[in-house]
């Protein structure tokens, strides 16, 4: 009779996208004769085996039964039967946001696998710590990141975490000052299977769109966003930022004060406990202000999501950029010093604080 002697549970969330996370569960056990991987789905019974391969759409698992296929979109956990015990206190690190101290105990592993499975999980957690690490303002830098990142789609094209990780490439692509590569990546997203990737591909290419100040072209990608027809948690949250950028571009081809409207409604009509939502809508506005030439207007605008929305990272960041330039304007230069001082500590790698500093 097999003896199982669990040594160690550790519980993960690592956030892939927005409100998408990916659920990790690692066992450490001892088995006396040998040790089991399982995949946990979000529907369906658990399988059990050993995990063999991957490709961007599912993880092969070799049971007692023959090789079973579970969607990657299915996966809401793991169980590794065999994993260095460093591996648990990285994902511990990683849970309370720590990637630099996860990144250092990955580090400690010794001759760490190199075939299977496993040697692709831990290349894609370092990949991933390093990528979150630079883009939290981390002692990882960007470029690092990237490469780091680049050469795990290159290495692993056929990971199940690949969607995931080309769009965090795209995103280090952009603090970098790589447009249009990060443009590409996002339309390798936008042709998913992945029906929420496809769709924030679709409105991270707007993005980017509207950072090259084509407001036409975002209007139509934010637009065929918002008339998606997928409609599970992340979609919504994905719609209504749409909604908002798609003010933003239309301000831009001349149609402020439609624009203007539209985002008051908003506030009017919206819950103002969703800070994503509002955060965005508050910068939106005060974008529109700057259209219109009102400095003032735009900086109460910004203002709302530098006092009551903070903990929105990418939209606290772009409030700070605009209140940095738009203080001194209004003879506030102790606040214009407060904001540029926080953009600077806190989002230090954020492409508003590089464009700060041009």
């Amino acid at each position: 009779m097999k003896i199982l002697t669990c040594l160690r549970l550790t519980v993960i969330r690592l956030a892939v996208t927005g409100n998408l996370f990916c659920w990790f569960i690692i066992y450490f056990a001892a088995v006396a004769n040998a040790q089991t991987d399982s995949v946990f789905p979000f529907n369906g019974s658990s399988v059990r085996g050993e995990i063999i391969d991957s490709t961007v759409n599912a993880l092969i698992v070799k049971t007692n039964t023959g090789q079973v296929e579970v969607s990657a979109q299915n996966v809401r956990a793991l169980t590794l039967g065999q994993s260095p015990p460093q591996v648990a206190r990285a994902l511990r690190s990683y849970e309370g946001q720590r990637f630099d101290d996860g990144l250092a105990e990955l580090e400690k592993i010794n001759d760490p696998p190199t075939t299977g499975f496993i040697a692709q999980y831990l290349d894609y957690l370092k990949a991933w710590g390093m990528a979150e690490s630079a883009l939290g303002g981390g002692a990882v830098l960007p470029r690092d990141a990237g490469t780091a990142v680049a050469e795990f789609v290159r290495k692993h094209p056929n990971s199940y975490q690949f969607v995931p990780m080309t769009e965090r490439l795209g995103r280090l692509y952009e603090i970098v000052g790589q447009p249009a590569l990060a443009q590409g990546e996002y339309q390798k997203l936008a042709g998913s299977t992945w029906p929420t990737f496809a769709l924030k591909g679709s409105f991270l290419v707007g993005k980017m769109q509207l950072t090259a100040n084509d407001g036409s072209a975002a209007v139509r990608s934010f637009e065929a966003v918002m008339r998606s027809e997928i409609n599970d948690a992340e979609a919504q949250s994905l719609k209504s930022i749409a909604s908002c950028l798609n003010a933003k571009a239309m301000a831009m081809q001349g149609k402020a004060k439609e624009a203007q409207q539209q985002l008051e409604q908003m506030i009017k009509d919206g819950n103002p406990d969703d800070q994503l939502l509002f955060a965005n809508i508050y910068n939106a506005l005060g974008t529109v202000h700057l259209q219109n030439g009102d400095d003032k207007s735009a900086a109460l605008a910004f203002l709302h999501t530098d006092l009551l929305f903070a903990g929105q990272a990418d939209a606290h960041a772009e409030a700070l950029y605009h209140l940095a330039i738009l203080w001194p304007k209004l003879g506030k230069t102790e606040q214009a010093y407060e904001a540029r001082e926080n953009l600077k500590t806190y989002y230090r790698n954020s492409i508003w604080a590089q464009k700060l500093g041009q």
